[in-house]
């Protein structure tokens, strides 16, 4: 992937933020392996775009990958399994009660292996039921061995006020693909783009936008049906494997069509010249490829929390808090 042409004020906030990554390779000598966990199998751009910044971060730093699982393969139990291996779990907005699933399949990890380093992958923190999160720190607590990353000031607080004290902050793991995304048109030419979730995540529309609601679109609108048919197919297989117990290495037949997914979505980018977006990689994926966007909060904060830890400095964007915007 080619390198785009940044202003010397972008490239030095995005550069900078890549480069903070490289903390989290300290200690990972080409001795260890690394279990991969819980890398996105669903079209979600945003986390398939912190998938490929953790590929491109494992290969940056000769991090030598073992094995890679989805939520849905993981093994009841990992044969051979060395003691310097260490298991990575995927960052991302996974670390809450709105997607459970994944923060079960984490606790479970840190009950079935107390002796092995685990290192959670910066997070975004967020329970609507605190008494969860208490539960939740009270469980990992009980591990010696690991490290969670946070990508915002609250998560880390939520965190550290909850008990665990190997928690530090640090930008998402997309921040790697700095300088390795390219604009597909070059130029953004064509209309803005009025991007917004359609989620459990949203909070609508935002007024100051009501009249281009009818052009909203998400990161579905930007899929074609090719591409729904192929998710679909893997998704059965990565189903069927759990089921029966039989290992498929499902990043063979998923990662081509990530690249599929993430590709047209940086054609839907491309093509405009500023973004309005309340998602967290759709405002990533702007910056990256040198667009202008205006962004506005998701339902609990999570881009408001990131823009004011990592990117107040970025002059493509504009935070915008509704009620004070005049646009």
């Amino acid at each position: 992937m080619a390198r785009i042409n940044l202003t010397a004020s972008d490239n030095n906030v995005l550069f900078s933020l890549k480069a903070r990554l490289h903390a989290i390779a300290e200690g990972i000598t080409p001795d260890r392996r690394v279990i991969y966990v819980d890398y996105p199998l669903h079209p979600n751009i945003g986390d398939l775009l912190i998938n490929l910044g953790t590929e491109e971060f494992f290969k940056d730093y000769r991090i030598n990958v073992r094995n890679r699982f989805t939520y849905h393969d993981f093994p009841r139990q990992i044969s051979d399994l060395g003691e310097k291996d260490i298991f990575m779990f995927h960052g991302g907005g996974n670390f809450g009660d709105i997607y459970p699933e994944h923060l079960m399949l984490l606790t479970q990890i840190v009950e079935q292996y107390p002796n092995h380093q685990i290192i959670v992958l910066p997070q975004t923190v967020h329970f609507s039921d605190h008494k969860k999160l208490t539960k939740t720190c009270a469980t990992l607590s009980k591990h010696e061995r690991l490290s969670i990353y946070t990508r915002d000031e609250l998560s880390l607080k939520h965190l550290v006020d909850c008990g665990l004290h190997t928690v530090t902050m640090m930008p998402d793991m997309a921040h790697q693909l700095a300088g390795k995304l390219s604009p597909n048109p070059a130029t953004g030419s064509g209309e803005p783009l009025y991007f917004f979730r359609k989620d459990i995540e949203t909070k609508g529309m935002p007024s100051i936008l009501a009249d281009k609601s009818a052009t909203a679109v998400d990161w579905n609108d930007s899929f074609s049906f090719r591409d729904h048919l192929a998710f679909h197919l893997i998704y059965r297989i990565a189903k069927y494997s759990s089921r029966t117990g039989v290992p498929v290495r499902m990043q063979k037949l998923w990662y081509p069509i990530r690249d599929s997914f993430v590709e047209n979505g940086i054609k839907m980018f491309s093509n405009a010249p500023r973004i309005y977006t309340d998602r967290l990689h759709a405002m990533l994926l702007s910056v990256f490829l040198g667009r202008d966007v205006v962004a506005f909060d998701n339902s609990y904060g999570k881009l408001s929390g990131y823009y004011d830890a990592w990117l107040r400095n970025s002059p493509l964007i504009t935070f915008v808090e509704t009620s004070r915007y005049r646009g």
